[in-house]
């Protein structure tokens, strides 16, 4: 009676640990140790497990421990200025993780000349355009670039003429006979006549000076790297058409000597006296009998037969390249 009793008592402790020992074997412990780049350890970093609230932290030495569930198929570490790692956990029972700095990445900032500040934080006007913004193929310098990037900045062409530098306006016509350019500034350094930061607002003239009113271009050019040296070349080829009569519908020689006869037929005089070399002026020296009426005509018939084309005569059209070879 007495062993009987003592079965039924085991079974009953049995039935009650069972769930226990099963839970204990549907969970697994990993533990492992979290560093950085240079190998050094990260104590206070998080780990937990996907989806759950479940996890730790590393202590001094950025060692860890943590019990998970079974099923738990992922581990993510994450850590104050590091780029978050997510680890797939398969059979794995000790995982060793690197974090990668992300400080890079923390925030934009912006260089105004006489401090370094977040973005967000500034009060200025201030327009940043990157390299890849600016690539143009037919752009041969940097304003030329510039134009039509910048909301307020204005890029004027007053001549043709290759290689004549064009007038950029970015506050606008500040002054009426004083020097109306930008100032710019390549690295640091002020040029008299590649990120781009255009200081837009008056600010500027507390690092810059009375000129920064016209606004600032601050040009950062590309810093040199580890690795074998790079050759580069480029090519640019212009051609500018001369102006012509082409698309005019306008008289020939012959034509315009029937106009001066109709006006001098119709009696239609000149306030002053007309050109010599000219209808008009061949009649004058024939009526004032400074010429014969042979010779009179002989001039007519020249003045019909011209047809100067002045635009040929003044203008070509003009070829302009430009080479550019760079070691890097």
């Amino acid at each position: 009676m007495e062993c009987k009793f003592q079965d039924e008592v085991i079974m009953v402790v049995d039935r009650e640990l069972e769930p226990i020992l099963k839970e204990q074997k549907e969970k697994i412990t990993i533990n492992g140790k979290v560093i950085d780049n240079d190998g050094l350890a990260l104590p206070g970093v998080t780990v937990i497990v996907k989806g759950s609230f479940l996890g730790t932290t590393t202590d001094v030495n950025g060692n860890y421990k943590i019990v998970v569930p079974a099923k738990a198929e992922v581990l993510v570490y994450s850590f104050v200025g590091m780029i978050n790692q997510e680890i797939i956990l398969g059979d794995k029972t000790e995982i060793n993780v690197t974090l990668q700095s992300a400080a890079e990445k923390l925030k934009e900032i912006v260089v105004t000349g006489y401090q370094k500040i977040e973005k967000r934080k500034l009060s200025s006007s201030v327009i940043t355009v990157n390299a890849e913004q600016i690539k143009e193929g037919g752009a041969l310098s940097v304003d030329n670039m510039l134009q039509g990037k910048i909301a307020g900045l204005s890029v004027v062409n007053n001549t043709s003429t290759p290689g004549v530098a064009p007038k950029i306006r970015i506050r606008g016509a500040s002054s009426i006979s004083g020097n109306r350019e930008p100032v710019w500034v390549v690295d640091g350094v002020i040029l008299e006549d590649p990120r781009i930061d255009v200081l837009k607002d008056a600010s500027a003239t507390a690092i810059y000076g009375v000129k920064a009113a016209n606004g600032v271009i601050v040009i950062t050019t590309k810093k040199g790297k580890i690795g074998p040296a790079k050759v580069q070349y480029s090519t640019n080829f212009t051609f500018n058409e001369r102006p012509s009569y082409k698309n005019l519908n306008r008289m020939n020689s012959k034509e315009r000597i029937d106009v001066s006869k109709e006006a001098v037929e119709r009696g239609l005089l000149y306030n002053q006296p007309p050109a010599h070399v000219s209808y008009e002026g061949a009649l004058y020296d024939f009526y004032a009998k400074k010429i014969s009426y042979t010779e009179f005509l002989e001039k007519v018939k020249f003045f019909e037969e011209q047809n100067t084309d002045w635009l040929d005569i003044l203008f070509r059209n003009s070829v302009s390249q430009k080479h550019n070879l760079s070691i890097s």
